[in-house]
């Protein structure tokens, strides 16, 4: 007797709420399993065990604050001698070349292309090298080990390196000077 009794309280109680939410039976239904639905699944998080998910996703974490902290370290020991903006720093000019500074973001490298003013590629950083049209970072390596074997004596020389042609020539032709 005490069962049915509940079970009558139960149904009252539930509905004066149905009444009081103003919402049919089915509706009141749905919303109730939805919230305990969600209640379940967020004491089931609460409480769960790391997974194997989780701990990857942990290791996967690490790895990166430890690549993030590497690329900061691995950039403030080889500075190129150079501004921000990828202008060669006069005093630092000469020692460009000795270091080899090796870019893991290829946009970031590329430097400002030159549009008036020449370059002399005799004594040209690698960064003013790269300044150039058609010249990138293995070109401005290329000039630099030729002119460490001889000195250009006409621009027209320039054709002598490895990856330049006539066309790549001619557009960089009215910014070149051996002076």
């Amino acid at each position: 007797m005490t069962g049915l009794r509940k079970k009558y309280r139960m149904k009252s109680f539930l509905k004066k709420l149905q009444s009081f939410t103003n919402t049919t039976r089915s509706e009141f239904l749905f919303v109730v399993v939805l919230l305990t639905g969600l209640c379940v699944g967020a004491a089931v998080r609460l409480f769960q065990l790391p997974t194997a998910q989780t701990q990857y996703n942990q290791t996967l974490r690490t790895e990166l604050e430890h690549l993030v902290d590497s690329l900061a370290q691995a950039e403030e020991t080889t500075f190129s001698g150079t501004t921000p903006d990828g202008m060669p720093v006069p005093e630092l000019a000469a020692m460009d070349t000795v270091v080899k500074k090796e870019s893991l973001f290829p946009q970031a490298a590329k430097s400002k292309k030159i549009t008036s003013g020449t370059v002399n590629i005799n004594t040209a950083s690698k960064q003013e090298l790269m300044a150039l049209p058609g010249v990138g970072e293995v070109t401005a390596e290329n000039i630099i080990a030729f002119r460490a074997e001889q000195k250009f004596r006409r621009t027209e020389d320039l054709m002598q390196v490895r990856g330049i042609g006539v066309k790549k020539f001619q557009a960089m032709r009215g910014f070149l000077n051996v002076k």
